[in-house]
């Protein structure tokens, strides 16, 4: 079926539910390579809304790559920032989300992102996922050249 089709097809779907059921918000969350930030941008034109890329928000506010925190500051001070991100995000309205990759590894990131919008899961095969972050440095918690076995 035409990739195109399929997102018009999604595009009216969440248009017509975002009105029917007064969203607030949506998040995206996924593993690593799904495509959250890119369908994040696409849907927020889409719906006139605002984005807001997780990690984006995050390299910004610490002038410097996620990379380089993970390897400066370690997992656990990334992590913490990504909940206090998130609690930053209450209140908030009409805007869409993309998540970081891990951001599900804390339950309560979920229980909170839950209480801001609509939460939505995406997927794509490993193999897409694997094209998409192969060669890609800026992606902490795998090997770049080989991210196979990084992402099994």
């Amino acid at each position: 079926m035409d990739k195109l089709l399929i997102w018009r097809e999604v595009n009216q779907l969440v248009l017509g539910f975002c009105k029917s059921v007064m969203i607030n918000a949506i998040i995206l969350f996924g593993f690593m390579g799904v495509g959250k930030s890119a369908i994040a941008r696409a849907l927020a034109r889409y719906l006139h809304w605002e984005v807001r890329d997780m990690d984006e928000i995050i390299v910004h506010k610490e002038q410097c790559s996620i990379s380089d925190i993970f390897k400066n500051k370690g997992e656990a001070y990334f992590r913490n920032l990504e909940k206090q991100l998130i609690l930053s995000f209450q209140g908030i309205k009409r805007v869409v989300i993309s998540t970081g990759g891990g951001v599900v590894l804390d339950s309560q990131n979920i229980i909170t992102l839950r209480n801001i919008g609509l939460c939505v899961c995406l997927n794509a095969s490993l193999e897409e996922m694997i094209r998409r972050v192969k060669g890609r440095s800026h992606r902490p918690l795998i090997d770049s050249e080989q991210p196979e076995e990084s992402m099994r």
